[in-house]
């Protein structure tokens, strides 16, 4: 899924998979494995989970979440060594310094004691994504057209000042060529 952009709270079928309540959207148990790509969530949290082992999501070709203040849990049910998470450890950017990317694991097969209780893999996670930057996308794209803003007035008082000079000029030259001939 390239470049999926939503409404978390606005959100609510798609893919036959989805539930929105409380600010969350929940993915579960996928008709087919998704491929996520560019992932923006505008506000509220992305959970996504799969209790069947045969359609887990992938996350091959994740390259950019742009979480806008929310946060993005991965809430891996059953077995997770058979869910594809390499795309994790080549996440370029997280784009929110305010938000929280963790990993939830629900295992039973591994330690049967778990269940029903989610354990908190914050270190196996985290260390593998790139930290925030300070700066959003917004602030950038405001910043670039604001440069841009600026640099066309000055290229437009530049060009308006040589072309009075230039016009000052000529005039200049024409009066003392129209002197001579006198």
């Amino acid at each position: 899924m390239e470049d999926m952009k939503f409404l978390a709270a606005d959100l609510y079928v798609w893919n036959s998979a989805c539930e929105s309540f409380d600010g969350e959207l929940h993915l579960t148990d996928f008709i087919t494995p998704i491929d996520f790509r560019n992932l923006t969530i505008i506000h509220g949290s992305l959970v996504i989970s799969s209790t069947n082992l045969y359609k887990l999501p992938t996350f091959r070709n994740l390259q950019r979440i742009n979480t806008k203040g929310g946060r993005l849990g991965l809430v891996i049910t059953n077995n997770p060594l058979l869910m594809d998470i390499s795309g994790i450890a080549n996440l370029s950017y997280v784009v929110s310094s305010e938000s929280r990317i963790f990993l939830l694991q629900n295992n039973p097969s591994l330690d049967p004691t778990l269940q029903p209780e989610w354990t908190f893999q914050k270190d196996y996670f985290i260390s593998m994504v790139t930290r925030s930057p300070s700066i959003s996308e917004d602030e950038i794209q405001h910043m670039t057209l604001s440069i841009g803003l600026v640099t066309l007035s000055v290229l437009l008082l530049t060009f308006a000042t040589v072309y009075s000079s230039g016009m000052d000029l000529l005039y200049t030259i024409r009066k003392a060529t129209s002197k001579k001939r006198k």
